[in-house]
């Protein structure tokens, strides 16, 4: 996928950010927010948080971001975080979620491989990534050996 990639708007319009998530997608300081919020009366409304500590809602943001010309696209890196905080049982949920889908994908992946005639190919690794472990080497891998699977003692 590539990293300006937009997932559906059912998602986007639930997840919430504050004056800090927003100064990180415009890649400006938490000043600037304040300033946007009361120079502009455009700026969008807080949806929840605190008096101290607003929340806005993120496809909002991200709409006045375009608008004012501040914003091109949101990486997808932050998109991502922006879910996982946003998530509604709460970040370490959606971490947890989040992680058994990757690890499901990894052993599909690692047992099957990729389809014939497919482009897909898993992510290139370095001998000091976590894919690249000896836990999870393939014999197709430039950095390990095939997988050793425990023993019955």
């Amino acid at each position: 996928m590539p990293d300006n990639a937009s997932p559906d708007n059912a998602t986007v319009g639930t997840a919430e950010v504050t004056a800090a998530g927003i100064a990180r997608l415009a890649g400006v300081g938490r000043a600037a927010v304040s300033n946007w919020r009361r120079r502009h009366a455009d700026f969008p409304k807080p949806v929840g948080g605190t008096e101290t500590s607003p929340a806005f809602a993120l496809h909002d943001i991200e709409q006045w971001l375009r608008d004012q010309g501040k914003l091109a696209e949101v990486p997808l890196r932050e998109r991502v975080w922006q879910q996982l905080v946003g998530h509604p049982s709460g970040t370490a949920a959606a971490l947890r979620q989040a992680g058994a889908v990757l690890l499901l994908v990894h052993e599909r992946w690692s047992m099957s491989g990729p389809r014939s005639g497919s482009s897909c190919a898993p992510p290139p690794t370095t001998p000091n990534s976590p894919a690249c472990s000896p836990r999870c080497s393939t014999p197709s891998s430039p950095h390990g050996s095939a997988r050793s699977t425990p023993s019955a003692d």
